[in-house]
């Protein structure tokens, strides 16, 4: 068996606006607008493995394999690459802080 089309899809899209730094407009975290944030990621690489891990934790699928909650999936890892950017007077809080299971890693 193999992952869906949609969950595929997802995927693709979503590394799309990480790689093209538009993840800050398509979830309206603005501390990602104007930010060269993969240099910054890049020298973390764990911090991306964990960016991918709460993506990936957050989808939802229904019966057939389509995803639920894309958007939703999105702005959650939008909000852990906030926190992971230094910014000493712009602290990025994350609302509501991640429970355990979106920071697993598999």
């Amino acid at each position: 068996m193999k992952i869906s089309e949609s969950i595929r899809s997802s995927i693709r899209f979503f590394t799309y606006y990480y790689v093209n730094q538009t993840l800050g407009f398509v979830t309206g975290i603005s501390k990602l607008s104007n930010r060269n944030y993969l240099e910054e990621m890049l020298e973390t690489p764990s911090n991306v493995e964990m960016l991918y891990a709460v993506f990936t934790n957050n989808l939802e699928v229904d019966e057939e394999g389509t995803v639920t909650n894309f958007e939703y999936s999105t702005k959650r890892a939008a909000q852990f690459l906030a926190t992971c950017l230094y910014d000493k007077e712009n602290h990025y809080t994350v609302e509501p802080p991640f429970e355990d299971w979106e920071t697993e890693l598999h």
